[in-house]
């Protein structure tokens, strides 16, 4: 009796599409913004997850949930899964709110929380958290939000 006889071996390959040997490096929230700002004009959340080298260079990016008009359900390990099959050394996390109010709702708050605290043990950095709706958009690193999770982490606790 052999393991192969009675359990299937799973294979992932991550392939790029293209032979690009240049990459869009991410410098700001404002870049991130600028790659996905035609999302303001879905009519359902989507919610992607882009893909970051050490020096901040997108290796790719993956649409993680399509929701509907008012919610994305999404669980941190829909988004680690794939950075961790692509070797992505920090994530930055882009959705959209088609109400066009950029204001965090408490789901995304709990997810951002989540993703930091589970990114935390796997040594991949979210860089931002990124809320397009209209023609604008909301930055969790630039709000200071993320470094606020952070340091609460640090501290052991958090606050209400």
């Amino acid at each position: 009796m052999k393991a192969n006889d009675y359990i299937r071996e799973v294979e992932t390959v991550f392939k790029a599409t293209t032979g690009a040997t240049d990459y869009y490096q991410i410098k700001s929230s404002q870049d991130a913004y600028r790659l996905f700002s035609d999302l303001q004009n879905d009519t359902r959340e989507k919610l992607i997850a882009l893909h970051l080298s050490h020096s901040m260079q997108v290796t790719c990016f993956q649409v993680v949930h399509i929701g509907t008009a008012t919610q994305s359900l999404v669980h941190p390990q829909d988004i680690i899964r794939t950075a961790l099959l692509t070797g992505a050394t920090s994530l930055i996390i882009v959705h959209n709110h088609p109400s066009g109010n950029i204001t965090p709702s408490p789901q995304d708050k709990d997810i951002l929380h989540k993703l930091i605290e589970a990114c935390e043990l796997l040594s991949i950095q979210i860089v931002d958290f990124i809320i397009i709706g209209g023609s604008s958009y909301y930055s969790a690193l630039d709000s200071g939000d993320i470094s606020n999770l952070i340091n609460e982490r640090k501290e052991g606790g958090t606050k209400e």
